[in-house]
């Protein structure tokens, strides 16, 4: 492998894991340094969408709201390089919490997979099209009106 492959695939891998820590922080402009401008995303999820970046920051922003923490792990990337663009396929691991209005945890965990399109820009790679899949979903998410809301993460 060329130097510069060995480069591409370790930013790229950076730029999936940076997806994840962005997201359980809730730093949605944040995003702008993963996403491509105009990038599609489609959460193809119950209750998902199918938007462009970054008109879906407010999808993200609602969702996200209602769980007290989420930890997004992202784990066994698998990159294909093909000069200026790339193709990526990782794994999923997504922790959802929500609080109930008594103050319990409710858990929920997607195991999913993240499909990407990728290209090299001048200021770096930015993801152009991002697809998640679930596998299968472990517990229910429950409405606004069954738990509290959170502007930022609370841990326990």
């Amino acid at each position: 492998m060329a130097p510069q492959q060995v480069s591409d695939l370790l930013e790229i891998q950076q730029l999936i894991y940076r997806y994840a820590w962005l997201i359980d922080g809730r730093d949605f402009d944040g995003l702008d340094a993963v996403f491509a401008p105009g990038a599609e995303v489609h959460y193809n999820v119950f209750g998902g969408v199918k938007q462009r970046w970054p008109e879906v920051k407010d999808f993200l922003r609602t969702g996200l709201s209602l769980h007290r923490v989420t930890q997004h792990q992202m784990n066994t990337p698998s990159i294909e390089l093909s000069g200026d663009a790339a193709s990526a396929r990782t794994y999923g691991n997504l922790v959802h919490v929500q609080e109930l209005p008594d103050g319990k945890p409710h858990y929920v965990v997607q195991h999913a997979i993240y499909h990407d399109a990728l290209a090299r820009l001048s200021f770096g790679w930015r993801i152009t099209s991002r697809r998640l899949d679930n596998l299968f979903v472990q517990g229910r998410f429950l409405g606004p009106d069954r738990v509290k809301t959170f502007e930022r993460p609370k841990s326990y």
